[in-house]
């Protein structure tokens, strides 16, 4: 009707562009998804800290001796990265409510939550060739190597002296070994190393009370077993958390899309 006005702004019942349904507005998501990536990018510096400790400070001797075991920290090191720098784009998308970069975001999410499910699924199945991978390399190395190179020689008597350990699967290895052969040896049936306490010439007696009969491979893998489980579960936990990155960034970027139109 000519000269009618609409009033039609002070219905009540009527929501704003900025109220949504319940916690589905513009203002909660965009809130909701500040915080998940503060949560986010504790997580991704979580995951740096650890690979970064696993890498540098410890165990330092699995990395000679398992190559599945030295390729995990790496891959959870580049994981943890990349998570950092989507916090950054997150953030972006977020403050300029460009769908775009939203969008952009959910994607990198996609990947990296298939990623780290794929690596922590990886971390627990590899157990078993870790294992035996880490007890044929210390057999090669110290069957064909021991007292013949000096790098393999001090890296197997570290090994025995800081594991409690001695040869690859039990003391009796060292029978077949190269070094059992070798004139320097004397009258040792084992390396002194593999003395529980370490002295000249105490490798003579193989006895339980002045050896270790445990195999430095089972004690290696061990020390390995606890690392992957470690790796897998937090690649794992991070990768259910980011799920919940990935549906708020979906929703936020529609919603901003739906603005802009």
């Amino acid at each position: 009707m000519r000269g009618s006005k609409d009033y039609s702004y002070h219905n009540p019942n009527k929501k704003t562009d900025d109220e949504d349904d319940g916690c589905c507005n513009l203002s909660c998501l965009k809130f909701s998804l500040y915080i998940y990536n503060l949560v986010s990018l504790l997580c991704g510096m979580a995951l740096l800290a650890l690979s970064l400790w696993l890498i540098i400070a410890k165990e330092q001797v699995l990395f000679v001796y398992s190559v599945y075991y030295g390729i995990f920290p790496w891959v959870i090191l580049a994981i943890g990265g990349l998570i950092v720098l989507m916090t950054v784009l997150g953030c972006c998308g977020i403050s300029r409510e460009n769908s775009c970069l939203l969008y952009t975001y959910a994607v990198f999410c996609g990947v990296l939550i298939l990623i780290q499910l794929a690596g922590g699924l990886a971390a627990y199945t590899f157990k078993d060739e870790v294992h035996t991978q880490i007890i044929k390399t210390i057999k090669t190395s110290m069957l064909e190597d021991y007292g013949l190179e000096n790098s393999s020689t001090s890296a197997m008597d570290t090994l025995q002296e800081q594991l409690h350990c001695c040869g690859a699967q039990s003391f009796e290895d060292w029978t077949e070994s190269a070094w059992s052969q070798l004139p320097q040896r004397g009258s040792n049936k084992v390396p002194d190393s593999c003395c529980k306490t370490v002295s000249v010439n105490c490798g003579v007696r193989d006895h339980p009370s002045n050896i270790y009969y445990t195999g430095c491979g089972d004690a290696l893998f061990v020390v390995a077993s606890s690392h992957l489980i470690l790796l897998g579960s937090l690649a794992t936990i991070v990768a259910v958390i980011q799920i919940v990155g990935l549906i708020l960034s979906l929703k936020l970027g529609a919603a901003t899309k739906n603005l802009d139109q």
